[in-house]
């Protein structure tokens, strides 16, 4: 799963079962034409996860359960290349965070966790007043 939009190019949309991906309609890609994805997984029982941007349960439609950001998976991808997912059905799209402060949270866990690759934190600070 992963999370375009105001924070730098960290992309809004969550990835998972149905819903519609135009291009260039949700993302909005920093220069190169990339968008940055994260990973977001479930909380699971005695089991460690990075606790820099915890999701509540219903937060976001497809977000059920307890959830974390798992920053050290996140990664900047081409648009272009997310459509050829999403065409291929290896990416289903849902509906976009429209929880501002959610999305807010997301962002700022890119700087907060100690596990965001330095790649990743490279490419925040390049596009984040985007």
């Amino acid at each position: 799963m992963e999370i375009v939009g105001k924070c730098a190019s960290v992309h809004r949309q969550l990835f998972d079962l149905d819903s519609t991906w135009q291009e260039g309609k949700q993302a909005n890609p920093c220069g190169d034409g990339q968008v940055l994805l994260v990973n977001i997984s479930s909380i699971k029982p005695d089991q460690f996860h990075d606790p820099a941007c915890e999701i509540a349960g219903g937060a976001h439609p497809s977000i059920p359960n307890d959830s974390f950001v798992s920053y050290k998976h996140a990664l900047a991808m081409p648009v272009s290349k997310i459509q050829k997912f999403v065409d291929s059905w290896y990416y289903h799209p849902k509906e976009p965070v429209s929880d501002d402060s959610l999305f807010e949270r997301i962002c700022a866990g890119i700087e907060k966790s100690e596990f965001t690759p330095f790649r990743i934190m490279k490419y925040y600070a390049a596009n984040r007043d985007r």
